[in-house]
């Protein structure tokens, strides 16, 4: 075994031993650990640590004075180097990046050569993993290279009014050899240099943009950026032109329309919501609106230079209510023809138009008065018993107290006094529609197909020889008896079980209501006089369920100062102004805004909810929720009270002050 090799149990206990015995400090040697070694079971397996010591070379210098090289290994000897080299006879060693070798008396040198190396010997290269070596041979080194290009991709957006490169900029590797100590076997070792290769061109980029058919909107100084890019990054290349969207159809409003605020501003542009807002009101023959033509928009252009077409715009569709109609001679014009509230509902590009009747009912509503019900806005300056209802399909506003009793609004309700056990509906008109959209659906099926049947029968020769003076109803009824009872039927059951809720729709379906039931219920001659009068209502239909279909733009609201035992349900807002709630449930689709307290109960808020305070200090069970993508904000949260975003519920252990709760990415409840 050679002599500088030394054993142990571990590498350190092989290094102590090495250097007791040739009476070296680490300092003075250079350590090459040859063996890590291991531990068996019970010494099964075991394999002691090994190491090689030598004393370190006291001066380079003396290396130099025998380095008498060809090519990169030492080729030459005479008598005074011999002399002088006794430390590296028969030794091969690596310095300043060349080979270096002493003959040994006996025994070779050996060279261990690694992958990234070509080794040439007497210009030869070398094909094994080592050779042996002396002093006569002629060795050269070659390096492999590793040369990576750039990486780079050109997308494109769906739209086509943009195109992106991605870059990755290549890499080089190159390679040195590394000094080692003279050894009669050597490994040789590599050093690495990794270097930035840059090698996309504009040439290439612009021959892929023309391959793709990209040709408008280049951006010549992010191509030359993307190639010269030092780093992995995004450049856009090429943008289009977007189209400028045009208009649909609109109404311009000749009068005030009330859309949902009924507030007013204080100076300093904060809301008092103890004052109502005057509500706005038509004489009989004022314009209400115009209706304006859809303006077309204006064609973009794409990458790829094609045409980029704005969306289409559409007409306005205009349903008129009871309460308005066109002005005389002139469709563009909508005149309110009793007095009333204007009304316009929004639903995509229809509109409903309607001026709302007011009613006043003066004092209390008891069994003195009875229930109000009316089609229009309702007010009330006293109170509303127990056991007494209110219902209308505009606003209803109550000045007094209201106990026990039953408020149904088919938009919004303003309160002006407390609540107390009560049931305070508001945008139920929506609610109805909802349920009864899908029976006017099928209705309309059967009324599409009977007009089929009705032109088909028109086509035919003795079609000509039928008396139609007063109307197509006689042809109706033969259809009726024939093939469409289950239609008189369905729409028989349809008006009954709308009728208790008639007063809470718009103009429109009482209109279509009362087509059907003049048409197919009393079948009065005078309601088709022709077939184009049939095609008018089963148009009038299907326009109504478009409409119906798209959800309101209004958004109904309640406002109330307190409540107590109560149960609150909007399909927009809910707004506490005063004091708060007291074991009372609300539902508000829009959002919810308590200046106040509340205590108890359970609370949905579809926009989220802003409360000032929330828990008792009794216990109270209390609930707030709203869905995944809302946020609840509390001025002071009690302990006990419970959060709910989506899913998932929080319940505070302590008092907290200023809290906002939200879901954070991981679907988790997050308090702070």
């Amino acid at each position: 075994m050679d002599a500088n090799i030394f054993t142990g149990k571990t590498v350190e206990e092989a290094i102590e031993i090495g250097l007791q015995k040739l009476g070296l400090t680490k300092d003075d040697a250079s350590i090459e650990v040859l063996e890590e070694g291991r531990k068996g079971l019970l010494k099964i397996g075991s394999k002691p640590a090994e190491v090689r010591i030598t004393k370190k070379v006291e001066s380079q210098t003396q290396l130099t004075d025998v380095d008498h090289t060809f090519t990169n290994i030492e080729t030459k000897e005479t008598e005074n180097t011999i002399e002088t080299t006794d430390n590296v006879k028969g030794k091969v060693w690596v310095k300043g990046g060349m080979i270096h070798c002493v003959d040994p008396d006996e025994g070779e040198l050996i060279i261990h050569i690694p992958r990234t190396v070509l080794l040439y010997k007497n210009s030869e290269l070398v094909k094994e993993e080592k050779i042996s070596i002396l002093q006569k041979d002629e060795i050269s080194i070659e390096f492999k290279t590793e040369e990576t290009p750039t990486k780079w991709v050109i997308e494109q957006s769906k739209d086509k009014l943009e195109a992106k490169i991605k870059v990755e900029p290549g890499f080089r590797l190159t390679y040195s050899l590394k000094d080692k100590r003279p050894a009669k076997e050597l490994f040789l070792d590599t050093v690495e240099s990794r270097e930035i290769n840059l090698t996309l061109t504009r040439e290439e980029v612009h021959a892929k943009l023309k391959d793709l058919s990209i040709v408008f909107g280049i951006l010549e100084e992010q191509i030359e950026a993307a190639c010269k890019s030092r780093e992995k990054a995004e450049f856009v290349i090429a943008i289009g032109e977007k189209p400028i969207e045009g208009k649909n159809g609109w109404l311009e409003y000749k009068v005030e329309i009330n859309e949902g605020k009924r507030f007013k501003e204080r100076e300093d542009g904060t809301i008092d919501y103890r004052e109502g807002r005057d509500i706005p009101s038509v004489d009989e023959g004022i314009v209400i609106a115009i209706i304006h033509e859809p303006e077309e928009g204006t064609p973009g252009k794409a990458i790829t230079g094609e045409e980029i077409p704005p969306k289409p715009v559409h007409p306005i569709q205009v349903n008129l209510g009871p309460g308005a109609s066109f002005k005389e001679n002139d469709e563009k014009t909508l005149v309110s023809t009793s007095i009333g509230r204007p009304s316009i509902e929004k639903r995509g590009t229809s509109v409903i138009v309607d001026v709302v009747p007011k009613f006043d009912h003066k004092g209390d509503v008891n069994l003195a008065s009875g229930n109000l019900k009316f089609h229009g806005d309702i007010t009330v300056s006293g109170n509303v018993d127990e056991n007494m209802s209110i219902t209308a399909s505009g606003n209803i506003e109550i000045r007094g107290t209201t106990s026990k009793a039953k408020i149904n609004a088919g938009q919004s309700v303003l309160l002006y006094s407390n609540v107390i056990s009560s049931e305070i509906i508001a945008g139920n008109s929506n609610k109805i529609i909802i349920e009864k959209i899908n029976e006017l659906t099928n209705i309309h099926e059967q009324l599409v197909a009977m007009n089929n049947d009705l032109h088909q029968i028109s086509k035919n020769p003795s079609f000509a020889n039928v008396d139609l003076q007063t109307g197509i109803m006689r042809l109706v009824k033969v259809l009726i008896q024939t093939k469409y009872s289950a239609l008189v039927k369905e729409i028989r059951q349809f008006i009954i079980a709308v009728k208790d809720d008639i007063e809470m729709l718009n103009g429109a379906w009482q209109s279509i209501i009362k087509d059907l039931h003049d048409c197919f219920i009393m079948m009065d001659p005078s309601a088709l006089l022709s077939i184009d009068d049939y095609g008018k209502l089963v148009h009038k239909v299907e326009q109504l369920i478009e409409a119906s279909n798209i959800p309101a733009e209004h958004g109904a609201s309640i406002v109330l100062p307190s409540a107590m035992n109560s149960e609150i349900y909007s399909s927009g807002d809910v707004i506490v102004n005063k004091q708060g709630c007291y074991n009372s449930n609300i539902y508000a689709q829009g959002t919810l805004e308590v200046h106040g307290f509340i205590r108890g109960g359970q609370v949905f808020a579809g926009q989220g909810a802003e409360i000032d305070e929330v828990g008792s200090k009794g216990g109270t069970p209390t609930l707030i929720s709203v869905p995944h993508d809302q946020s609840i904000k509390i001025k002071n949260a009690l302990a006990d009270t419970t959060v709910q975003i989506g899913k998932k519920k929080y319940t505070f252990t302590k008092d907290m002050t200023h809290v906002v709760a939200r879901l954070d990415e991981a679907g988790i409840v997050v308090v702070h």
